[in-house]
């Protein structure tokens, strides 16, 4: 893993096969989402306050700091396999980065 931290969510559970959620521990996901746009790498953390991921899994009984630091990607029939490995640099590169700077500042 490129972020050991990485949880991912709902594996062992029917869903839709190019969707995954992941929590990043210790980063929230508002923070991520802002970084990895910045790099062109976009990821979903819900919509409205009525619809925000950490709201919906909470709800399904996710802890809520783990609920916190989660978010959705999606990929499409077109999405190749060297898109996917330089999304995961970005993401790796960028969680180590944040984690490292928020670690001074989360009590």
């Amino acid at each position: 893993k490129l972020y050991p931290e990485t949880i991912r969510l709902f594996y062992d559970e029917e869903r839709v096969p190019h969707i995954s959620a992941l929590a990043f521990a210790g980063i929230h996901a508002e923070l991520l989402a802002f970084a990895l746009s910045r790099k062109g790498v976009f990821a979903s953390i819900g919509g409205t306050p009525f619809q925000s991921m950490e709201k919906v899994l909470e709800a399904c009984s996710i802890d809520p700091e783990e609920a916190r630091t989660a978010m959705s990607f999606s990929l499409s029939r077109d999405t190749q396999e060297h898109e996917l490995e330089r999304a995961s640099e970005i993401i790796g590169d960028t969680t180590k980065r944040l984690r490292r700077l928020s670690k001074g500042i989360i009590a």
